[in-house]
């Protein structure tokens, strides 16, 4: 047989490709705090992202998903009450969200925010920070509540500051 070969260029109109990479990193600040049993503590949880590796900048609308050990538990995520040990909010326009912690109990609890994003790969890609909230409580106690001396006769009472951070009464 025979065959005809044809010679046709063909032209695509296709508009630029491009690609960007993008990397994110969170924040918790402060990284520690100490207050009395009772006491709210706000944190700071910051989410940036950047496309050259070098400049950073606000990541804002983007969901932070919190949780924080027990007893402490949440009284407000993003200005919004909330309560328990994990609740999620979204980033403000300067990529933070406002977290506020309490306990009523002596204790050390660690707060986690994470954010995660699904790519179009479906791969899922996870960022998280770590801040550690401690509540303590103190108790003063006397030797002896009450004692009987003559007049003029010194007499001394010992008193004893002790401390418990969730561990139970220290010295």
């Amino acid at each position: 047989g025979s065959y005809d070969i044809i010679e046709e260029e063909v032209s695509f109109d296709a508009p630029p490709v491009t690609k960007t990479w993008e990397d994110y990193r969170i924040s918790i600040t402060p990284e520690s705090a100490t207050n009395l049993i009772g006491d709210t503590e706000t944190f700071t949880v910051l989410l940036e992202k950047t496309t050259n590796g070098t400049t950073w900048s606000a990541a804002s609308g983007e969901t932070i998903d919190l949780s924080i050990t027990s007893p402490a538990y949440f009284v407000t995520i993003g200005g919004s009450p909330a309560s328990g040990q994990s609740g999620s909010g979204t980033t403000d326009t300067n990529g933070e969200l406002a977290v506020v912690v309490k306990s009523d109990s002596p204790t050390v609890a660690t707060l986690n925010a994470t954010f995660d994003e699904l790519l179009s790969n479906q791969t899922l890609f996870s960022r998280s920070d770590t801040s550690t909230k401690t509540w303590e409580d103190y108790r003063l106690l006397v030797d002896q509540t009450s004692a009987t001396n003559l007049i003029g006769d010194s007499h001394t009472f010992t008193y004893t500051l002790q401390i418990d951070t969730g561990e139970g009464w220290t010295n």
